[in-house]
């Protein structure tokens, strides 16, 4: 039922962007409010497009930053989660793990956790359920980018071309075993280095579903833009 009641929610605003000049709406203030509505891999989409395209202007762009700082909290008994994943012995590397997450992104929840060594760590774990999810939602958008590349003769960017390689990014980026690699090539590649520095990744404790790193505290991307964009030059 849930399933349904998105395509037609989604078959509605398609249908407010096609008729937008009509109505004398702009079709960011559109796929804003879709964005609010549907959240997920429509989020990531409109990050993707973002920054390969011009279809949005800063100011836009600077808008869309708000569903960053907003991604819902999913209930997720984290201690059960991660002894799947891992296994009893490996979880007894943990000393602590906060119940509660203090970050969240589109596809993943982010913990607070202490090794029995006492090192502070962080934990990163996919959304339940996600893969299943995506594999519908991509079919959604590309029945829909289809449609769209019928009614429009002309359009800004390669729709399917766009969706394809936004599939592939994103499946990529779900893997969290790859990325604990790459984190831990850099981590190494840079280990001493004056001015940057990389997080420790614990490639003993990452799987395809959680990635558990050295914690380290920093300021949001998303603030950084912020701030760049209202002070120029100034850091």
């Amino acid at each position: 039922m849930e399933e349904q009641v998105r395509i037609v929610k989604l078959a509605l605003y398609f249908i407010q962007i096609v008729m937008s000049k009509i109505a004398g709406r702009s079709i960011s203030e559109i796929i804003f409010a879709a964005v609010s509505d549907f959240g997920g891999v429509y989020i990531k989409l409109i990050q993707f497009v973002c920054l390969r395209t011009n279809i949005l202007s800063p100011e836009d762009k600077l808008h869309f930053l708000n569903f960053y700082d907003s991604a819902l909290i999913e209930p997720i008994d984290i201690q059960a989660y991660v002894t799947r994943a891992l296994g009893e012995e490996k979880t007894k590397q943990f000393a602590f793990i906060n119940p509660t997450p203090f970050a969240s992104g589109t596809f993943g929840q982010v913990y607070r956790a202490r090794l029995a060594d006492g090192s502070d760590v962080v934990i990163k774990v996919k959304r339940p359920h996600l893969v299943r999810k995506l594999t519908y939602d991509f079919f959604i958008l590309r029945v829909f980018t289809k449609i769209f590349n019928l009614l429009l003769e002309q359009s800004i960017i390669n729709l399917d071309e766009t969706l394809s390689e936004f599939r592939e990014s994103t499946y990529q980026e779900l893997d969290y075993l790859q990325e604990s690699k790459n984190a831990d090539y850099f981590y190494r590649t840079f280990r001493g280095h004056p001015r940057l520095y990389i997080p420790r990744t614990y490639l003993e404790l990452c799987t395809r579903d959680i990635l558990v790193q050295e914690y380290v505290g920093g300021v949001a991307a998303t603030d950084l833009i912020r701030h760049n964009a209202r002070y120029p030059g100034v850091y």
